[in-house]
């Protein structure tokens, strides 16, 4: 869906540059030999306004600088597709016989890797000046493959049943990605918002670190277990 929606739209800006001919032969099914014409003509953009990924920058420039020149971008965009991978199997192949606790602070671990290789991949581009088209949709393709399987690492964390909250779940992350990418093909622009992807995996470690720590057990006992009168906080607040 997201190569067809900017193939459609540099088809419709009308300019006239041709891809190599080897992508109509490995995806016939997806691009139109329209769009395949105009693939290169893509040019990403985007609007980060978080206070929380300003405040990664100085992180992300320093890793950046760590990397080898010779690193090719998309390598490390598939590093942190394989971090999300190995995360969902900690869950799923290795779950008996690795305790919960290992799991969700391993888990933890290689979210936050694939957090990071997912913000310098496009700053090792522009170092390296080989960004291209094509390495961006891979980066937003990797992205796309990782909403699922990040939804069910939270999920297997917290111990939550394969319950309609559960499919919820996993469907309101799905949703919102789409709508992020199809609000990117009418404003030519990928706004990310105040609170975006950052601050997302953000709570995402964190719950999941918790969960490492504290049991999943902690997640079945109410708020004012572990702060006193916190209903009656939330009431003044609610009446201010």
């Amino acid at each position: 869906a997201f190569l067809r929606f900017h193939l459609c739209r540099a088809s419709r800006d009308g300019s006239r540059s041709w891809w190599p001919t080897t992508m109509s032969i490995l995806a016939p099914k997806y691009i139109s030999a329209d769009g395949v014409r105009h693939l290169k003509n893509y040019r990403y953009s985007a609007t980060d306004p978080s206070y929380l990924s300003d405040l990664h920058q100085p992180f992300w420039e320093w890793v950046t600088s760590l990397l080898p020149r010779w690193l090719a971008p998309n390598l490390v965009t598939l590093f942190g597709l394989f971090c999300v991978f190995a995360s969902f199997l900690l869950h799923t192949a290795c779950a008996s016989w690795i305790d919960h606790s290992t799991r969700c602070l391993l888990s933890a671990l290689f979210i936050f890797l694939y957090q990071t290789l997912d913000a310098v991949d496009g700053k090792q581009a522009r170092r390296t000046k080989s960004g291209s088209p094509l390495g961006q949709l891979f980066d937003h393709c990797c992205d796309s493959m990782s909403i699922g399987l990040l939804s069910h690492v939270l999920l297997s964390a917290v111990m939550q049943p394969p319950t309609e909250e559960a499919i919820l779940i996993h469907l309101a992350l799905f949703v919102a990605f789409w709508f992020s990418t199809w609000e990117e093909y009418h404003t030519h622009t990928m706004y990310f918002g105040y609170i975006g992807v950052t601050e997302a995996l953000v709570l995402q470690i964190g719950a999941i670190a918790l969960t490492g720590v504290m049991g999943p057990t902690f997640w079945d006992k109410s708020v004012s277990v572990y702060i006193p009168h916190f209903g009656e906080y939330v009431s003044k607040l609610a009446l201010c």
